[in-house]
């Protein structure tokens, strides 16, 4: 019965998993040996359970009110006994006699498997007897156990909350201090729980202390990513899985690690300010993450980018599936440092001209629409590169179509605006792009990374640039709230006419889009 025990403290937990859930019950002592014997007890317990077709959650329930029932018949079951000791010791002679018989068989494997559970059980009740008639001879004990019992059946005792048990209460406080919270983080939120119940099990959130925190933490470092979907991980325990050597690269990233102790600390954060417990242990938790994660491109990258099948007359040009959507993706996202999903929700009315400037809008006030920061909604000239390729008349055909984004030929994302794009750009990348485009950190976010780089090497002015890009200015500090609607386009593009890639000529582009299809 040792694999089902869990030590926290000096305290026995039974811990189990079943059907891809863990149970843990608090064995209510420090004593090994009884922890053992009670552990066996709910063992038998929920294979019954088991073979009975039980859900989880109904295994659960039954085996909590089992071991509070054996607590309760061990500390006051004893209690007004009219066992002689004479009766007492001639129970106990023949209780060795029929362990010793049990044993032997178990030992030689002469029981199939039903009388092997029999034995078992018969050997477990022998073994709580004996913890029974040693309690009916020490008075002071059973004093002790009456006094115990009288405190565990307080009316005033606090009803136990399982982490589980106010997640939903916890969401719809979040919808109702945010209506435009996205479902998406409230659905990391589901997750970030769902996992630690994983690890620790859906326990009592009084029962979680800094010591149960941390080895949450250190066992995310041992997980790898997406372990529910990846075939080689997915049908594995989190134990099976933390006796497996996984590479460094398939384990989970400090920053998601990160994102799920900051989830977890909000949650518990919550339960503090509703009285339920005395101290969130997730606070401070945070590990040393790699701010360079994202690596820019180099101008070689981005020359092996623009002359790569999609931007020449190839097969991979000619499918159907390759659309100018897809060849305006790129482009945008060398050209504007604007991220995915806002290129991917940008909608073709947000494209604008004003006095002979034309501007893309980035808003969260569409359908479904959302910005990662305040900063992020705002408005910025079109890179006069842009036009020399032919913007101005792409947008004017697409309006044409019955198109209502910028492009429709991608779908858009049910949680990420820009999660399909970018899964699009991994494939094409990994398979039309060289071995040095793919090394680690050169994502399509990368290009956000190299263009407001190589806008500073332009010598941009910073504050004009943060406000193109949608960075919050912390140069302006408290100066911010003068600023109003910020520079006009006409600054913001003066600057912008000071960006290029140096040794980077893709003017042989111009109009090159008009050859892919339109699916839309």
């Amino acid at each position: 019965m040792t694999q089902y025990l869990y030590l926290r403290g000096s305290n026995y937990y039974f811990n189990r998993r079943i059907h891809h859930k863990t149970l843990r019950i608090s064995l209510r002592t420090t004593q090994t040996y009884i922890a053992r014997e009670r552990a066996a007890i709910l063992y038998l317990l929920t294979n019954r359970c088991l073979r009975a077709s039980m859900t989880p959650n109904e295994i659960r329930h039954i085996a909590k009110l089992k071991a509070e029932e054996l607590h309760e018949e061990w500390l006051e079951a004893r209690i007004g006994s009219k066992l002689s000791d004479g009766d007492l010791e001639r129970e106990l002679f023949n209780d060795d006699i029929g362990e010793s018989v049990l044993q032997e068989e178990l030992a030689l494997g002469r029981l199939n498997k039903s009388q092997t559970l029999n034995a078992e059980t018969d050997l477990m009740f022998i073994a709580l007897k004996r913890r029974s008639y040693a309690q009916l001879r020490n008075p002071e004990n059973l004093l002790l156990s009456t006094e115990t019992s009288k405190i565990q059946k307080s009316p005033n005792k606090r009803p136990e909350i399982l982490i589980s048990d106010k997640l939903e209460a916890f969401i719809e406080d979040k919808r109702a201090k945010r209506s435009s919270i996205k479902d998406a983080s409230l659905k990391e939120y589901r997750l970030a729980v769902q996992e630690l119940i994983d690890i620790l099990g859906d326990i009592n959130v009084l029962d979680i202390r800094y010591v149960e925190a941390v080895n949450y933490r250190e066992t995310m470092r041992k997980l790898p990513k997406h372990r529910n979907i990846s075939k080689a991980y997915r049908s594995k325990t989190i134990q099976e899985l933390l006796e497996l050597d996984i590479p460094d690269k398939d384990l989970l990233s400090a920053k998601t690690i990160n994102d799920r102790l900051s989830q977890l600390s909000s949650y518990f954060d919550w339960l503090e300010r509703c009285e339920d417990i005395k101290k969130n242990p997730f606070r401070n938790l945070r590990i040393e993450t790699n701010v360079t994660s994202y690596v820019s491109y180099k101008t070689n990258d981005l020359k092996d980018i623009f002359s790569s099948p999609i931007y020449v007359n190839s097969p991979y040009s000619r499918r159907k599936t390759t659309t100018q959507s897809h060849w305006w993706l790129i482009i945008l996202g060398a050209f504007t440092g604007a991220r995915i999903g806002e290129l991917m929700q940008m909608r073709l009315e947000d494209i604008t001209e004003s006095d002979g400037i034309l501007s893309m809008t980035v808003t969260d006030e569409g359908e479904g629409m959302s910005t990662k920061t305040s900063a992020g909604k705002r408005k910025f000239p079109v890179l006069p590169i842009l036009l020399t390729l032919g913007f101005r008349e792409y947008v004017e055909a697409m309006k044409k179509t019955t198109a209502t984004t910028l492009l429709p030929d991608i779908a858009i994302g049910k949680d990420k605006a820009g999660s399909i794009a970018s899964n699009w750009f991994g494939r094409y990348k990994q398979k039309h792009l060289s071995s040095s485009l793919n090394q680690k950190g050169k994502v399509f976010h990368s290009f956000r990374h190299t263009f407001i780089s190589n806008a500073l090497k332009c010598d941009i002015d910073i504050t004009k640039l943060q406000q193109i890009v949608g960075h919050e200015s912390k140069i302006l500090a408290e100066t911010e709230t003068y600023k109003g609607d910020g520079y006009s386009q006409e600054q913001l593009l003066r600057e912008l006419n000071k960006f290029e890639y140096k040794d980077l000529d893709i003017k042989t582009l111009k109009n090159d889009w008009r050859r892919l299809n339109i699916m839309k």
